[in-house]
């Protein structure tokens, strides 16, 4: 390997120049608003980002975004922006989020997402996290039953059998 001075800035071995073109949202814009190019835009920290059927989802604090990438419009498609109080299953609309800190593709059809909880023990914040899984096809959101809370889950993967992997505490687990 190649080390570099703090400070210095390191040499790379660049092949080509890659434009970039604005597919959803406007730098440093307060919103959210649904629909199409530089006029929708993000309700503000703007998490993963993933790719299924023809569509990008993103994580918007306590919602799914979709933006369909054939007519470049951006709808909210899971949550209530304003709205992130608690866990509740349901479609589109009428499903809730706390914090979605990650969101994967199953490649499936099927999005997970790790959506984190903060409770209060012995005086202390404790923050937890759930897996919830969402049907693209429907836009049913649902909650996996674990048989324990999660101790913050801080990564979520899932296999090409939609198995889920995560963090639980320091300790890798299998969903």
């Amino acid at each position: 390997g190649t080390s570099t001075a703090c400070g210095a800035k390191p040499q790379a071995n660049v092949t080509g120049t890659y434009a970039l073109s604005l597919l959803a949202g406007a730098v440093y814009h307060d919103g959210p608003f649904d629909g199409s190019g530089p006029d929708f835009h993000f309700g503000g920290y703007v998490g993963d980002a993933v790719y299924d059927r023809g569509s990008v989802y993103v994580a918007d604090g306590s919602t799914i975004r979709k933006i369909d990438l054939a007519t470049a419009t951006m709808t909210t498609f899971a949550g209530v922006y304003t709205e992130s109080c608690c866990l509740v299953d349901g479609v589109g609309p009428s499903a809730r989020f706390s914090s979605i800190v990650q969101l994967v593709s199953g490649g499936d059809g099927i999005l997970y997402l790790l959506d984190e909880t903060s409770d209060v023990e012995a005086g202390l914040f404790h923050d937890t996290g759930t897996i919830r899984r969402v049907t693209i096809d429907t836009g049913a959101v649902t909650t996996l039953v674990l048989d324990r809370t999660l101790d913050f889950g801080s990564g979520l993967a899932v296999d090409g059998q939609g198995h889920a992997y995560t963090n639980d505490g320091g300790a890798i687990v299998e969903v």
